[in-house]
Protein backbone atom coordinates (compact mmCIF):
# COMPACT_ATOMS: atom_id res chain seq x y z
CA UNK A 1 0.00 0.00 0.00
CA UNK A 2 0.96 3.61 -0.54
CA UNK A 3 1.18 6.56 1.57
CA UNK A 4 -0.47 9.91 2.31
CA UNK A 5 0.38 11.98 5.44
CA UNK A 6 -0.97 14.98 7.36
CA UNK A 7 -0.12 16.17 10.23
CA UNK A 8 -1.41 17.90 13.50
CA UNK A 9 -0.44 16.01 16.86
CA UNK A 10 0.23 12.69 17.58
CA UNK A 11 -2.35 10.46 18.80
CA UNK A 12 -4.82 12.81 18.02
CA UNK A 13 -6.77 14.57 15.41
CA UNK A 14 -8.25 18.04 17.02
CA UNK A 15 -6.12 20.61 18.56
CA UNK A 16 -7.78 21.28 22.16
CA UNK A 17 -6.37 23.05 24.84
CA UNK A 18 -6.01 20.18 27.03
CA UNK A 19 -3.61 19.19 24.48
CA UNK A 20 0.32 19.77 24.14
CA UNK A 21 1.42 23.03 23.59
CA UNK A 22 1.27 24.04 19.46
CA UNK A 23 4.98 23.62 19.09
CA UNK A 24 5.46 20.03 19.62
CA UNK A 25 7.09 18.19 16.62
CA UNK A 26 5.32 15.19 16.46
CA UNK A 27 6.42 12.22 14.23
CA UNK A 28 4.83 11.37 10.61
CA UNK A 29 4.75 8.45 8.82
CA UNK A 30 5.65 8.31 5.37
CA UNK A 31 2.57 9.35 3.96
CA UNK A 32 0.29 7.62 6.69
CA UNK A 33 0.23 4.09 4.93
CA UNK A 34 3.56 2.92 3.99
CA UNK A 35 4.47 0.00 1.69
CA UNK A 36 4.88 -2.90 2.37
CA UNK A 37 3.07 -3.07 5.97
CA UNK A 38 5.68 -1.05 7.70
CA UNK A 39 5.05 0.30 11.29
CA UNK A 40 6.20 4.14 12.24
CA UNK A 41 7.46 4.54 16.05
CA UNK A 42 7.33 7.49 17.69
CA UNK A 43 11.01 8.79 17.81
CA UNK A 44 12.78 8.26 20.78
CA UNK A 45 14.25 11.65 20.92
CA UNK A 46 11.93 14.74 21.03
CA UNK A 47 11.84 17.14 17.89
CA UNK A 48 10.47 19.95 19.81
CA UNK A 49 10.77 20.70 23.08
CA UNK A 50 7.79 21.73 25.27
CA UNK A 51 8.65 21.29 29.05
CA UNK A 52 11.81 23.00 30.58
CA UNK A 53 14.25 21.10 32.27
CA UNK A 54 16.23 22.63 35.17
CA UNK A 55 19.65 20.48 36.15
CA UNK A 56 20.88 20.99 39.45
CA UNK A 57 22.97 24.35 38.90
CA UNK A 58 26.08 25.32 41.05
CA UNK A 59 26.79 28.66 39.90
CA UNK A 60 30.71 29.54 39.81
CA UNK A 61 31.57 32.74 41.78
CA UNK A 62 31.10 35.70 39.78
CA UNK A 63 33.99 37.56 38.31
CA UNK A 64 34.11 40.92 35.96
CA UNK A 65 35.13 39.94 32.80
CA UNK A 66 37.03 42.16 30.17
CA UNK A 67 38.26 41.82 26.91
CA UNK A 68 37.86 38.21 25.94
CA UNK A 69 40.99 36.91 23.72
CA UNK A 70 38.55 34.26 22.42
CA UNK A 71 36.96 35.67 19.20
CA UNK A 72 33.69 33.23 20.27
CA UNK A 73 33.03 35.13 23.48
CA UNK A 74 34.27 38.51 22.10
CA UNK A 75 30.85 37.54 19.31
CA UNK A 76 29.10 37.00 22.02
CA UNK A 77 29.84 39.77 24.40
CA UNK A 78 28.87 42.08 21.09
CA UNK A 79 25.60 40.24 20.44
CA UNK A 80 24.46 40.96 23.70
CA UNK A 81 25.32 44.75 23.55
CA UNK A 82 23.29 44.56 20.23
CA UNK A 83 20.37 42.84 21.40
CA UNK A 84 20.43 45.61 25.00
CA UNK A 85 19.96 48.03 21.83
CA UNK A 86 17.10 46.74 20.26
CA UNK A 87 18.96 45.12 17.51
CA UNK A 88 17.73 41.67 17.19
CA UNK A 89 18.84 40.99 13.85
CA UNK A 90 22.30 42.05 14.98
CA UNK A 91 21.99 39.86 17.90
CA UNK A 92 21.36 36.73 15.95
CA UNK A 93 23.98 37.43 13.63
CA UNK A 94 26.46 37.52 16.49
CA UNK A 95 25.21 35.06 18.17
CA UNK A 96 25.68 32.56 14.71
CA UNK A 97 28.79 34.02 14.49
CA UNK A 98 29.46 33.15 18.04
CA UNK A 99 29.32 29.87 17.41
CA UNK A 100 30.87 29.51 13.94
CA UNK A 101 34.29 30.76 16.21
CA UNK A 102 33.12 28.50 19.42
CA UNK A 103 33.58 25.13 17.04
CA UNK A 104 37.04 26.72 15.61
CA UNK A 105 37.93 27.08 19.23
CA UNK A 106 36.95 23.83 20.56
CA UNK A 107 35.66 26.13 23.81
CA UNK A 108 31.85 26.39 24.01
CA UNK A 109 31.81 27.04 28.12
CA UNK A 110 29.74 30.48 28.28
CA UNK A 111 27.34 29.50 25.36
CA UNK A 112 26.84 26.23 27.25
CA UNK A 113 26.20 27.90 30.85
CA UNK A 114 23.84 29.78 29.26
CA UNK A 115 21.65 27.41 27.66
CA UNK A 116 21.73 24.28 30.04
CA UNK A 117 19.06 25.59 32.25
CA UNK A 118 16.29 24.91 29.28
CA UNK A 119 18.39 21.53 27.86
CA UNK A 120 16.12 18.59 28.19
CA UNK A 121 17.51 15.50 29.67
CA UNK A 122 18.00 14.02 26.92
CA UNK A 123 20.11 17.01 25.16
CA UNK A 124 22.09 17.18 28.69
CA UNK A 125 23.31 13.12 27.79
CA UNK A 126 23.54 14.57 23.98
CA UNK A 127 26.11 17.18 24.59
CA UNK A 128 28.40 15.09 26.82
CA UNK A 129 28.60 12.44 24.05
CA UNK A 130 29.87 14.73 21.69
CA UNK A 131 33.29 14.62 20.27
CA UNK A 132 34.18 17.37 17.95
CA UNK A 133 33.48 20.95 17.98
CA UNK A 134 32.14 21.11 14.64
CA UNK A 135 29.25 18.27 16.61
CA UNK A 136 29.06 21.14 19.42
CA UNK A 137 28.16 24.20 17.10
CA UNK A 138 25.91 21.55 14.81
CA UNK A 139 23.96 20.37 18.44
CA UNK A 140 23.48 24.73 19.09
CA UNK A 141 22.08 25.17 15.50
CA UNK A 142 19.95 22.77 15.85
CA UNK A 143 19.03 23.28 19.76
CA UNK A 144 17.68 26.92 19.20
CA UNK A 145 16.02 26.12 15.36
CA UNK A 146 13.53 23.48 16.98
CA UNK A 147 12.13 25.95 19.63
CA UNK A 148 11.75 28.47 16.78
CA UNK A 149 8.14 29.37 17.09
CA UNK A 150 8.12 30.43 12.99
CA UNK A 151 11.00 28.15 11.92
CA UNK A 152 10.06 29.74 8.03
CA UNK A 153 10.62 33.50 9.08
CA UNK A 154 13.81 35.48 9.44
CA UNK A 155 14.21 35.81 13.20
CA UNK A 156 14.30 33.06 15.50
CA UNK A 157 12.00 34.85 18.28
CA UNK A 158 12.75 32.01 21.14
CA UNK A 159 16.26 32.42 20.57
CA UNK A 160 16.00 36.42 21.15
CA UNK A 161 12.88 36.00 24.03
CA UNK A 162 15.67 33.97 25.88
CA UNK A 163 18.22 36.20 26.02
CA UNK A 164 16.04 39.33 26.74
CA UNK A 165 15.10 37.53 29.77
CA UNK A 166 18.77 37.11 30.68
CA UNK A 167 19.20 40.67 29.97
CA UNK A 168 16.46 41.66 31.94
CA UNK A 169 17.36 39.50 34.86
CA UNK A 170 20.55 41.17 34.94
CA UNK A 171 22.43 37.65 34.44
CA UNK A 172 24.49 39.87 31.41
CA UNK A 173 26.62 42.78 32.13
CA UNK A 174 26.11 44.98 29.34
CA UNK A 175 28.18 47.10 28.11
CA UNK A 176 31.43 45.96 30.95
CA UNK A 177 31.67 42.05 29.84
CA UNK A 178 29.73 39.11 30.74
CA UNK A 179 28.79 38.14 33.45
CA UNK A 180 28.53 34.54 34.81
CA UNK A 181 24.93 33.59 35.24
CA UNK A 182 24.47 33.53 38.90
CA UNK A 183 21.56 31.52 39.77
CA UNK A 184 18.94 29.15 37.70
CA UNK A 185 16.88 31.03 35.32
CA UNK A 186 13.46 29.88 35.68
CA UNK A 187 12.40 31.00 31.54
CA UNK A 188 12.44 27.06 30.08
CA UNK A 189 8.53 28.17 29.13
CA UNK A 190 7.89 30.03 25.66
CA UNK A 191 5.41 32.31 25.72
CA UNK A 192 4.46 32.99 22.32
CA UNK A 193 3.44 36.67 22.03
CA UNK A 194 0.98 35.73 19.08
CA UNK A 195 -1.90 33.51 19.63
CA UNK A 196 -1.87 30.24 17.95
CA UNK A 197 -4.42 29.84 14.99
CA UNK A 198 -5.12 26.34 14.08
CA UNK A 199 -5.55 26.02 10.28
CA UNK A 200 -5.50 22.91 8.52
CA UNK A 201 -3.52 20.86 5.99
CA UNK A 202 -2.05 17.78 4.45
CA UNK A 203 0.12 16.59 1.88
CA UNK A 204 0.32 13.64 -0.65
CA UNK A 205 3.75 12.15 -2.58
CA UNK A 206 3.62 11.24 -6.14
CA UNK A 207 6.15 9.80 -8.19
CA UNK A 208 7.88 12.59 -10.72
CA UNK A 209 8.98 11.91 -14.04
CA UNK A 210 12.88 11.38 -13.24
CA UNK A 211 11.96 8.88 -10.80
CA UNK A 212 12.53 11.57 -7.78
CA UNK A 213 9.56 12.05 -5.51
CA UNK A 214 6.95 15.11 -6.27
CA UNK A 215 5.54 16.22 -2.70
CA UNK A 216 2.52 18.75 -2.36
CA UNK A 217 0.86 20.33 0.26
CA UNK A 218 -2.42 21.97 0.62
CA UNK A 219 -3.30 24.11 3.61
CA UNK A 220 -6.65 26.19 4.37
CA UNK A 221 -7.89 28.94 6.87
CA UNK A 222 -11.54 30.52 6.91
CA UNK A 223 -11.68 33.60 5.41
CA UNK A 224 -13.08 35.23 8.29
CA UNK A 225 -9.70 34.59 9.83
CA UNK A 226 -7.75 37.00 7.65
CA UNK A 227 -10.98 39.09 5.88
CA UNK A 228 -9.11 41.10 3.15
CA UNK A 229 -9.22 41.86 -0.12
CA UNK A 230 -5.63 39.35 -1.06
CA UNK A 231 -5.40 36.39 0.28
CA UNK A 232 -2.80 35.93 2.98
CA UNK A 233 0.68 34.44 2.50
CA UNK A 234 1.28 30.86 2.42
CA UNK A 235 4.91 29.14 2.28
CA UNK A 236 5.95 25.96 3.23
CA UNK A 237 9.52 25.13 3.86
CA UNK A 238 11.41 21.69 3.62
CA UNK A 239 14.78 20.81 6.08
CA UNK A 240 17.33 17.89 6.06
CA UNK A 241 17.68 15.99 9.47
CA UNK A 242 19.80 18.45 10.94
CA UNK A 243 17.25 21.38 10.43
CA UNK A 244 19.46 23.36 6.75
CA UNK A 245 16.71 24.40 4.91
CA UNK A 246 16.27 22.71 1.21
CA UNK A 247 13.36 24.31 -0.37
CA UNK A 248 11.43 26.55 0.00
CA UNK A 249 8.08 27.19 -1.58
CA UNK A 250 5.46 30.62 -0.82
CA UNK A 251 2.49 31.75 -2.83
CA UNK A 252 -0.81 34.09 -2.50
CA UNK A 253 -3.55 31.77 -1.05
CA UNK A 254 -6.63 32.14 -3.29
CA UNK A 255 -10.30 32.40 -2.01
CA UNK A 256 -12.07 29.06 -2.95
CA UNK A 257 -16.22 28.22 -1.79
CA UNK A 258 -17.27 24.83 -0.45
CA UNK A 259 -20.26 23.39 0.12
CA UNK A 260 -20.24 24.79 3.62
CA UNK A 261 -17.64 27.24 4.03
CA UNK A 262 -15.31 30.36 1.79
CA UNK A 263 -11.38 29.72 2.59
CA UNK A 264 -8.33 30.72 1.92
CA UNK A 265 -6.46 28.09 -0.26
CA UNK A 266 -2.65 27.61 -0.88
CA UNK A 267 -0.87 24.58 -2.52
CA UNK A 268 2.88 23.65 -2.33
CA UNK A 269 5.10 21.67 -4.25
CA UNK A 270 8.62 20.78 -4.23
CA UNK A 271 10.88 17.63 -5.14
CA UNK A 272 13.32 15.59 -2.98
CA UNK A 273 14.66 12.01 -2.79
CA UNK A 274 14.04 9.96 0.17
CA UNK A 275 14.86 10.04 3.56
CA UNK A 276 13.85 11.35 7.08
CA UNK A 277 13.22 15.79 6.57
CA UNK A 278 11.25 18.71 8.59
CA UNK A 279 8.80 20.77 6.89
CA UNK A 280 7.14 23.86 8.03
CA UNK A 281 3.81 25.51 6.45
CA UNK A 282 2.76 28.73 7.52
CA UNK A 283 -0.54 31.00 6.46
CA UNK A 284 -0.15 34.97 7.45
CA UNK A 285 -3.10 34.94 9.98
CA UNK A 286 -3.39 38.53 11.24
CA UNK A 287 -2.49 38.98 14.94
CA UNK A 288 -1.93 35.49 15.30
CA UNK A 289 0.40 32.54 14.74
CA UNK A 290 -0.27 29.84 12.07
CA UNK A 291 2.54 27.97 11.86
CA UNK A 292 2.52 23.86 11.52
CA UNK A 293 5.54 21.54 11.04
CA UNK A 294 6.49 18.00 11.50
CA UNK A 295 8.83 15.25 10.35
CA UNK A 296 8.09 13.25 7.22
CA UNK A 297 10.20 10.05 6.25
CA UNK A 298 9.75 9.47 2.06
CA UNK A 299 10.47 6.54 0.06
CA UNK A 300 11.07 5.91 -3.46
CA UNK A 301 8.66 4.54 -5.31
CA UNK A 302 9.57 1.01 -6.42
CA UNK A 303 10.87 0.38 -10.45
CA UNK A 304 8.51 -1.43 -12.67
CA UNK A 305 6.19 -2.68 -9.43
CA UNK A 306 2.57 -1.33 -9.56
CA UNK A 307 2.37 1.29 -6.61
CA UNK A 308 -0.51 3.85 -5.28
CA UNK A 309 0.71 7.56 -5.03
CA UNK A 310 -0.97 9.66 -2.20
CA UNK A 311 -4.48 10.46 -2.34
CA UNK A 312 -6.12 13.83 -2.90
CA UNK A 313 -9.29 13.44 -1.01
CA UNK A 314 -11.72 17.00 -1.96
CA UNK A 315 -14.11 17.97 -4.05
CA UNK A 316 -14.79 18.38 -8.01
CA UNK A 317 -14.56 22.16 -9.01
CA UNK A 318 -16.85 24.56 -10.49
CA UNK A 319 -16.46 26.67 -13.54
CA UNK A 320 -14.91 29.75 -12.12
CA UNK A 321 -13.02 27.75 -9.74
CA UNK A 322 -9.09 28.32 -8.96
CA UNK A 323 -8.93 24.22 -8.71
CA UNK A 324 -5.66 22.13 -8.51
CA UNK A 325 -4.69 20.31 -11.35
CA UNK A 326 -2.87 16.76 -11.57
CA UNK A 327 -2.33 15.12 -15.02
CA UNK A 328 -5.60 17.33 -16.45
CA UNK A 329 -7.78 16.50 -13.19
CA UNK A 330 -9.45 18.83 -11.62
CA UNK A 331 -10.01 19.04 -8.19
CA UNK A 332 -10.16 21.60 -5.14
CA UNK A 333 -8.29 19.20 -2.06
CA UNK A 334 -9.91 19.50 1.26
CA UNK A 335 -7.31 20.18 3.65
CA UNK A 336 -9.66 20.00 6.73
CA UNK A 337 -10.89 16.02 5.36
CA UNK A 338 -14.29 17.31 6.81
CA UNK A 339 -17.40 17.13 4.67
CA UNK A 340 -20.85 18.03 4.49
CA UNK A 341 -23.51 15.24 4.59
CA UNK A 342 -24.77 15.43 0.66
CA UNK A 343 -21.62 17.08 -0.60
CA UNK A 344 -19.78 15.01 -3.24
CA UNK A 345 -16.22 13.70 -2.06
CA UNK A 346 -13.54 13.15 -5.50
CA UNK A 347 -11.25 10.97 -4.80
CA UNK A 348 -7.60 11.18 -7.02
CA UNK A 349 -4.43 8.93 -7.08
CA UNK A 350 -1.82 7.91 -9.54
CA UNK A 351 -0.88 4.20 -10.32
CA UNK A 352 2.33 3.63 -11.10
CA UNK A 353 3.75 0.18 -12.92
CA UNK A 354 0.48 -1.09 -14.49
CA UNK A 355 1.85 -3.64 -16.90
CA UNK A 356 0.33 -4.93 -20.42
CA UNK A 357 -1.49 -8.09 -20.59
CA UNK A 358 -0.70 -10.43 -23.54
CA UNK A 359 -2.75 -7.91 -26.18
CA UNK A 360 -0.68 -5.28 -25.55
CA UNK A 361 -3.53 -3.21 -23.42
CA UNK A 362 -3.55 -1.90 -20.02
CA UNK A 363 -6.32 -2.79 -17.16
CA UNK A 364 -7.37 -2.65 -13.80
CA UNK A 365 -9.79 -3.66 -11.52
CA UNK A 366 -10.15 -1.22 -8.32
CA UNK A 367 -12.56 -2.14 -5.11
CA UNK A 368 -13.37 0.34 -3.13
CA UNK A 369 -14.89 0.67 0.32
CA UNK A 370 -16.15 3.49 2.90
CA UNK A 371 -17.13 2.52 5.93
CA UNK A 372 -18.30 3.85 9.07
CA UNK A 373 -15.57 3.41 12.20
CA UNK A 374 -15.46 4.41 16.01
CA UNK A 375 -12.97 7.00 16.78
CA UNK A 376 -11.02 4.42 18.98
CA UNK A 377 -10.58 2.20 15.67
CA UNK A 378 -8.90 5.45 13.93
CA UNK A 379 -4.93 4.91 13.37
CA UNK A 380 -4.46 8.44 14.92
CA UNK A 381 -0.42 8.07 15.54
CA UNK A 382 0.43 7.48 11.89
CA UNK A 383 -3.07 7.76 9.46
CA UNK A 384 -5.47 10.71 10.30
CA UNK A 385 -5.86 14.38 11.45
CA UNK A 386 -7.77 17.05 11.24
CA UNK A 387 -10.15 19.58 12.95
CA UNK A 388 -12.65 17.18 13.67
CA UNK A 389 -16.02 18.06 15.26
CA UNK A 390 -17.54 15.44 18.07
CA UNK A 391 -20.49 14.49 15.92
CA UNK A 392 -24.64 13.72 16.81
CA UNK A 393 -26.09 10.75 15.48
CA UNK A 394 -28.96 10.77 13.35
CA UNK A 395 -31.71 8.96 13.39
CA UNK A 396 -33.11 7.31 10.33
CA UNK A 397 -32.34 4.55 7.90
CA UNK A 398 -28.83 5.92 6.72
CA UNK A 399 -25.93 3.91 5.48
CA UNK A 400 -22.51 3.52 7.24
CA UNK A 401 -21.27 1.82 4.22
CA UNK A 402 -20.72 1.30 0.70
CA UNK A 403 -18.69 -0.50 -1.82
CA UNK A 404 -17.77 0.32 -5.31
CA UNK A 405 -16.19 -2.22 -8.02
CA UNK A 406 -15.23 -1.56 -11.50
CA UNK A 407 -13.04 -2.34 -14.27
CA UNK A 408 -10.82 0.53 -15.59
CA UNK A 409 -8.97 0.76 -18.98
CA UNK A 410 -6.36 3.47 -19.45
CA UNK A 411 -6.59 5.42 -22.38
CA UNK A 412 -2.45 5.78 -22.08
CA UNK A 413 -0.48 2.90 -23.62
CA UNK A 414 2.18 3.31 -20.97
CA UNK A 415 3.18 5.68 -17.62
CA UNK A 416 1.36 6.61 -14.73
CA UNK A 417 -2.49 6.13 -14.53
CA UNK A 418 -4.19 9.61 -13.17
CA UNK A 419 -7.26 7.66 -11.50
CA UNK A 420 -10.26 9.30 -9.85
CA UNK A 421 -13.65 8.94 -9.16
CA UNK A 422 -16.52 10.48 -6.65
CA UNK A 423 -18.33 9.18 -3.51
CA UNK A 424 -21.99 10.32 -3.12
CA UNK A 425 -22.21 11.13 0.59
CA UNK A 426 -26.62 11.46 0.61
CA UNK A 427 -27.03 8.20 1.83
CA UNK A 428 -24.61 8.04 4.42
CA UNK A 429 -24.78 8.67 8.11
CA UNK A 430 -22.27 11.55 9.53
CA UNK A 431 -19.15 10.11 11.56
CA UNK A 432 -15.99 9.17 11.16
CA UNK A 433 -15.49 6.97 7.71
CA UNK A 434 -12.95 4.66 6.59
CA UNK A 435 -12.06 4.72 3.13
CA UNK A 436 -9.91 1.22 1.83
CA UNK A 437 -9.13 1.11 -1.81
CA UNK A 438 -7.52 -2.02 -3.75
CA UNK A 439 -6.10 -2.06 -7.46
CA UNK A 440 -5.46 -5.06 -9.02
CA UNK A 441 -3.73 -5.26 -12.44
CA UNK A 442 -5.48 -7.46 -14.85
CA UNK A 443 -2.42 -8.70 -16.42
CA UNK A 444 -0.59 -10.14 -13.31
CA UNK A 445 -3.31 -9.85 -10.48
CA UNK A 446 -0.75 -7.90 -8.67
CA UNK A 447 -2.15 -6.28 -5.91
CA UNK A 448 -1.66 -2.99 -3.83
CA UNK A 449 -4.32 -1.08 -1.51
CA UNK A 450 -4.61 1.99 0.71
CA UNK A 451 -6.11 3.03 3.68
CA UNK A 452 -7.51 7.25 4.42
CA UNK A 453 -9.70 8.42 7.04
CA UNK A 454 -12.69 11.31 5.99
CA UNK A 455 -15.14 12.93 8.33
CA UNK A 456 -18.68 13.54 7.48
CA UNK A 457 -20.44 16.13 9.63
CA UNK A 458 -24.45 17.01 9.18
CA UNK A 459 -25.10 19.85 7.46
CA UNK A 460 -26.76 22.37 9.85
CA UNK A 461 -23.12 21.15 11.80
CA UNK A 462 -21.55 24.78 13.16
Amino acid sequence: MRRIFQAKYLWCYKPTPFLPVLYTLLTLSVGFFPLHGQVRKKPEVPDIINEPYYPEWKAPEAQETTDSDKASERMLLQACRLLASGDTLGFERSYAAALSEAGKEGDFTRIFQEAELIFTPWERVKWDELASPAERAEFFRIFWKVRDPDPISFQNERLVNYYIQLLDKGLLSVPGGMAWIKSQMQAGVFTDPLPAFHHDYYGADFRSSDGRLEVEFYQSAPVGAAPQEKGPEAAFAFYDSSWVELARDSTTSRKITTDKDTLWFATHKIFSDSGKFYYVLRMDIPGHRAVKRNIIRLKSYPENELSLSGIILGTPSSPGDQAHSRRGVEILPKPSLIFTSGETIMVYFEIYGLKKDSEGSRSFREYVTVSLVKYQEMDRSSSFSGNIEELISWDGNLLNSLTIAFDRHPLEPSGPVAEHFIIDTKELVPGHYRLFLQVTDNSNNEEQEVTWYFNLIRRDSK
